[in-house]
Parts: C-alpha cells; sequence; structure tokens
C-alpha cells in the first residue's frame, strides 16, 4: 500500500531527487498503481488515492489473480514510518481494519525508526497477526552511501536495528549488490557485517 508520505530528503511533495536509484513511484507496486490509479494523473508521485480504496483494489485483484484468500498489510511505498506516531496509528489502524491480514509489515529506512515508532509496531502484534520492520541499508559502506544519495549512514542502521530487535520485531534487511563504485570486497564486507547481525530475513 501507499500510506501517502515520503522520504526524508525528498521533501512533503515526493519531488526531492531522493536515492538515486529510486524511481517517482517510490517502490509502489505496479498493479496498485494500475489499478487504483492516483489523485492526480499529472503526476506521477502525486497523493494516493484514499487507503481503503487502494485495499480493495489490491484485494480484489490478488483474489482474482492468484485465488488469495489471506493477505499481508504491506505498506511499500516510499518510507512507511516518515510521520508523526500519532498519524502512524492511524493510518496502520485504517488498513487493518479493512481485512483480517495475517501480518503488518512496514518498509522503511533507518532515519525514520525511533523508539516511539517501533513500539507502536510492537503493539500490533497478536496471536493471530505478526509485524515485520523491512529495513533499507542499501549497502554498508559508508562511501556507497553518499554516492547514491542515500541521507543516512551506516551508523543510523545499526541504531534502528538494535531498536527493532530490542523489541523483538522480526527485521527484513534490504541490500543492493552492485551499486556504483563498490567493488566485491566491498560487498562482501557488507554481506559479513549484515550476518553477524543474523536479520529474519535479506532481500
Amino acid at each position: 500500500m501507499d500510506a501517502g508520505f515520503s522520504c526524508p530528503h525528498r521533501g512533503p511533495d515526493r519531488r526531492g531527487p531522493g536515492c538515486s536509484f529510486c524511481g517517482d513511484e517510490g517502490a509502489r507496486a505496479p498493479y496498485l498503481t494500475a489499478a487504483a490509479g492516483r489523485v492526480s494523473s499529472s503526476s506521477p508521485s502525486g497523493a494516493p488515492v484514499p487507503l481503503e480504496e487502494q485495499i480493495r483494489h489490491a484485494a480484489a485483484f490478488l483474489r482474482r489473480r492468484y485465488r488469495a484468500t489471506r493477505f499481508l498489510l504491506y505498506f511499500q511505498a516510499f518510507s512507511g514510518t516518515n510521520a508523526p506516531p500519532a498519524v502512524l496509528r492511524s493510518t496502520y489502524d485504517r488498513g487493518l481494519a479493512c481485512l483480517p491480514f495475517q501480518e503488518l509489515i512496514v518498509s522503511t529506512r533507518p532515519d525514520c525508526v525511533d523508539r516511539e515508532k517501533v513500539a507502536l509496531l510492537a503493539s500490533y502484534r497478536t496471536t493471530e497477526r505478526d509485524v515485520w520492520v523491512e529495513l533499507g541499508a542499501q549497502s554498508l559502506q559508508e562511501h556507497t552511501l553518499v554516492r547514491i544519495n542515500r541521507g543516512h549512514t551506516v551508523k543510523d542502521f545499526y541504531a534502528a536495528y538494535s531498536i527493532l530487535k530490542e523489541y523483538g520485531l522480526k527485521t527484513a534487511v534490504h541490500l543492493i549488490f552492485g551499486l556504483p563504485g563498490e567493488s566485491r570486497t566491498d560487498i562482501l564486507d557488507t554481506v559479513r557485517r549484515l550476518a553477524a547481525l543474523r536479520p529474519d530475513g535479506v532481500k
């Protein structure tokens, strides 16, 4: 889903330069764009349609295409925790009220993670519903993060990861191999450093 949040260095209108690898859609699911459309068709990064309508369109697509009967609520577009906790709670509550989702998954970045937001995410765990956070590191090489205009540091990643694990949240880390200027040695160093943390998943 697209909660309508932006990313820290794109600005509230989502028009900033962002990371060098990120397109105007901010990793919005292609079928969501095609099915639900946007408020402003003239703006590739315009505000999304209401969350409830997105879920209705997406669930209908998944039922038709894959005969899906169980669903996970995945906030993927842009940064899913880039808002004040009260706004996050309202957004997550609205989404979870639409269907009996079996998981809440939120994709975000290290500089959009703090203790209050993580505590909020942890509060959504129940015996029937799990919670995952997908944390975008992309690389654990400082020079690479600068080169791709990532906007956070390796230290920021470690701090965010530590809070997520302190609260027991399942965490998957995003990496991109082959980023400009990275050597095989850089890539393997990132892999070893991340493996030492034993994340619950890696994309």
